[in-house]
């Protein structure tokens, strides 16, 4: 399976990527520093498994609001 970049967004310290093919439910990646710390389920509005940077969950649900990240 071949993947390849959707969207990636700058915002403060995070970077937000979603992809083309990646598996269901349709989901973000959010990036600080170079880790990984949500992948959150864009479909149910939540995270995908337990994070702790209630920000990273915060900035998702903004720029879902504002329809930057669909």
């Amino acid at each position: 399976m071949v993947l390849s970049v959707v969207g990636k967004i700058r915002y403060k310290n995070f970077i937000i990527v979603t992809w083309v093919g990646d598996h269901s439910p349709r989901h973000c990646h959010v990036y600080k520093g170079g880790r990984l710390v949500l992948k959150y389920n864009l479909e149910k509005m939540c995270p995908m498994k337990e994070c702790s940077d209630l920000k990273a969950i915060k900035i998702i649900k903004q720029l879902v609001a504002k329809g930057v990240l669909k």
